[in-house]
């Protein structure tokens, strides 16, 4: 079995490296051309669309499939997934709006996208903590092809946390470090023995982050205006993801 130093950074370099390299992208992109900031909105929806159906599996489909003789464990993953859907609005009305003050371009609403993707991001550790734990790390095309679409995955997410909102790189450097940093906390948890049903929990309140944000995303899409190429990049973010995971079952 793997240590859990060696585990928790292993977890950390996965985690960490390609949120940043999607952060540097967007901002990349918009610092160049800032008209191209609606299109990245609309390929943001499409990555946010995708990620949530692959929350909704993560979570045991919130417990749909298990019947009634399992009513308390659906009650859980539903009340976390309401939890997730509500977080996010209770943040912002309670603490930012009002706690945070003198802020430019609601430069602080960053961490909100941040915050929406670190519930799941610690329960992905969780499972990344069970895998070490479980079996002698290896490299081969096995371990290749699931860090690759590991690695894809987490540039789509990182990619979306600037697009919205301008943001100091102080502020956005933070935002990757709330965004990714919960993997590890997650890999130590699951070394330790103490997952158990912990990972279908945060991956329910994650799915329902994750929807907020897809809602806060999509409501800015104007579609009166050159709507076939907002559509085609919504789709193309999903593409994106859903390749990604393709990649994970070859």
């Amino acid at each position: 079995m793997m240590g859990i130093p060696v585990a928790f950074l292993i977890s950390i370099l996965i985690g960490v490296i390609p949120i940043y390299f999607g952060i540097i992208l967007s901002r990349t992109i918009i610092k160049k051309a800032d008209s191209s900031r609606p299109y990245l909105i609309a390929l943001s929806t499409g990555i946010l669309s995708a990620t949530f159906i692959d929350l909704i599996l993560n979570s045991s489909y919130l417990g749909i499939n298990l019947g009634i003789e399992r009513i308390s464990i659906q009650i859980l993953l539903i009340g976390s997934f309401f939890f997730g859907l509500m977080i996010l609005g209770v943040i912002k009305d309670f603490y930012i709006d009002n706690k945070i003050k003198n802020t430019t371009n609601n430069e602080y609403l960053i961490y909100l996208v941040a915050i929406g993707l670190c519930f799941h991001v610690f329960a992905e550790g969780i499972v990344i903590g069970y895998n070490f734990k479980a079996s002698v790390f290896e490299i081969n095309s096995n371990t290749i092809t699931q860090g690759m679409s590991f690695f894809l995955h987490k540039i789509g997410e990182g990619a979306i946390i600037p697009i919205i909102f301008s943001a100091k790189r102080k502020t956005v450097i933070l935002a990757g470090l709330l965004a990714s940093l919960p993997i590890g906390g997650g890999t130590i948890i699951a070394m330790l023995g103490l997952g158990g049903i912990v990972s279908s929990i945060f991956f329910a309140i994650g799915a329902g982050t994750t929807l907020y944000l897809l809602l806060m995303y999509s409501a800015l899409i104007d579609l009166e205006t050159n709507r076939n190429i907002k559509t085609i990049a919504v789709f193309s973010g999903f593409l994106f993801m859903y390749l990604a995971g393709v990649i994970h079952s070859v």
